[in-house]
């Protein structure tokens, strides 16, 4: 099952931490800002993605994809309260909510 998940950037910290039973955390990104050159770190994890309207910093939401079997979109679904899931591909799904991926 493909499914896409958003998290307005306002909550994400509750997502992941919500979420931190069913997902690792695993690094961090670091992000340059094109026009200000300034480097934002941000946390590699679950909802990992920067998205936001202009595709430019800041990330005003958080975005994954993820391929997964029914008892984990069950397990997520049941715990996601900080965000938005819906079963489709990424392409269809940010043009729906009229986001970009943050290029870095």
């Amino acid at each position: 099952m493909k499914i896409c998940i958003l998290c307005p950037d306002s909550e994400i910290g509750l997502a992941r931490q919500n979420t931190k039973r069913i997902f690792k955390n695993d690094g961090e990104l670091s992000i340059k800002d094109i026009k200000t050159k300034e480097i934002h770190t941000y946390p590699i994890n679950y909802i990992g993605i920067p998205v936001s309207e202009s595709g430019s910093l800041p990330a005003t939401h958080w975005f994954c994809f993820l391929n997964t079997d029914d008892e984990t979109y069950n397990k997520i679904v049941a715990i996601c309260k900080y965000s938005t899931i819906e079963s489709c591909g990424p392409k269809q799904f940010l043009e729906k909510w009229n986001l970009k991926i943050i290029e870095h």
